[in-house]
């Protein structure tokens, strides 16, 4: 019986063994398993980390190249602001430039007018004074000469009418041709003519002076006026 309890009690002993065994190899795979599992959650999560990790960086790259487009867009745009602003600040100051010479043009257009005005003005008076007083001459020579002869007292009215007439409409259409002044312009051909009108009746009174028949010295005023348009005081009484 010994013997026998000694073999029961080695069975026992291998089936204890036996179970510890398959329980150190259950323990064992389940370590394996564990760590590989863990293993794998590992490489999951460094995974997950590599790919967060990369986009970041492919969004910070982005933001970075972004930036980038941005202020290279601010750059473009402050750049065509600074031409335009040159441009328009050039454009300004041609206009200016421009305006001040056409200033300075006008200026010295309308000075030169005056003094062409001026110089024709004096030329004007010298002429009429030469060509009445060349007329005035030959009326009186035809006076004391051929007294009797209404002809040549005519003739010498309507020479002395036309040369007044085509000198007075030649310095006129000269005048009308070269200025544009207007109202000045005529304003100072009024005075001119109320000054060639105030020598008329000074030529005229001369004429009364040097014993013109009246009758001779008023058809010569008519026609005068008749053809040069002006209006002079025939009753003015002669000057002794």
């Amino acid at each position: 019986n010994r013997e026998i309890d000694e073999q029961r009690a080695a069975r026992k002993q291998q089936d204890r063994l036996a179970d510890l065994a398959v329980l150190e190899f259950q323990k064992a795979k389940a370590a394996r398993e564990a760590a590989q599992e863990a293993e794998i959650e590992r490489k999951r999560t460094e995974k997950e980390k590599e790919v967060a990790r990369l986009r970041a960086q492919q969004e910070r790259a982005r933001d970075i190249q972004a930036d980038k487009d941005a202020l290279r867009a601010k750059r473009e745009q402050e750049r065509r602001e600074r031409e335009w602003r040159e441009k328009e600040k050039f454009e300004a100051l041609k206009k200016k430039q421009t305006e001040e010479e056409m200033r300075l043009a006008r200026e010295w257009q309308i000075k030169n007018k005056e003094q062409h005005l001026a110089v024709e003005a004096a030329r004007e008076r010298a002429e009429f004074e030469r060509v009445l007083k060349a007329q005035l001459t030959q009326a009186e020579k035809e006076r004391n000469e051929e007294l009797q002869r209404v002809s040549k007292r005519h003739r010498f009215a309507d020479d002395l009418r036309d040369q007044i007439v085509r000198h007075e409409k030649q310095k006129v259409e000269e005048r009308a041709a070269f200025f544009d002044e207007g109202v000045r312009l005529d304003e100072q051909a009024r005075l001119r003519r109320i000054r060639l009108d105030e020598i008329k009746t000074q030529k005229l009174n001369e004429l009364r002076r040097a014993g013109v028949p009246e009758k001779y010295c008023a058809d010569i005023e008519r026609k005068i006026n008749a053809d040069t348009g002006t209006t002079t005081t025939t009753n003015a009484p002669a000057v002794h």
